[in-house]
């Protein structure tokens, strides 16, 4: 038995290998349903979430930037997790980070353009997901763009860990 907000979650399936191809569901409760799709949909994204994603990009720049201005001799990709001796993430450029800043900032100002309705307790915007494809498309973000960016964020984090795993050893 499991829950029935784990089940429709794509990414929950594949971390506990659950593959329901030929299965056939049967769900109590079924009248949340709905209410559990549009959850398992739904996100919250606010600008204290850009700024702190924004700031930790800043910080791979300046590391970058710092690592740069190192001598090459003493750069150790293995151990510091770099690309090369010009800094950056291991698999991540200084100028991708620099393209990946200015896209977050773009949809940081689309996101504060968006008027917010009172829901519950506090302002938020609700709106269906074409509106959200719009807001992005806005900041370059649209169908073609964003599996690039995605890569690029998952680089961000994998070269990230790597480094950090590095400096544990």
């Amino acid at each position: 038995m499991i829950a029935t907000f784990l089940l429709l979650d794509s990414k929950v399936r594949r971390a506990l290998n659950i593959n329901l191809a030929s299965d056939v569901l049967i769900f109590d409760e079924a009248h949340n349903i709905e209410r559990v799709c549009a959850d398992a949909a739904s996100f919250d994204l606010s600008s204290l979430e850009l700024a702190g994603a924004v700031r930790e990009v800043d910080r791979l720049l300046a590391g970058a930037r710092n690592r740069g201005a190192e001598d090459s001799e003493a750069v150790d990709p293995e151990v510091d997790g770099l690309e090369n001796a010009n800094g950056g993430v291991r698999g991540v450029s200084p100028d991708e980070l620099v393209r990946l800043r200015q896209l977050l900032l773009a949809v940081d100002e689309s996101v504060a353009k968006v008027p917010l309705q009172q829901t519950r307790a506090e302002a938020r915007y609700v709106a269906a997901g074409e509106e959200l494809g719009r807001m992005l498309g806005v900041a370059g973000i649209d169908g073609v763009t964003v599996t690039p960016l995605v890569e690029l964020c998952e680089r961000c984090v994998d070269g990230c860990g790597d480094t950090l795993l590095a400096q544990r050893v």
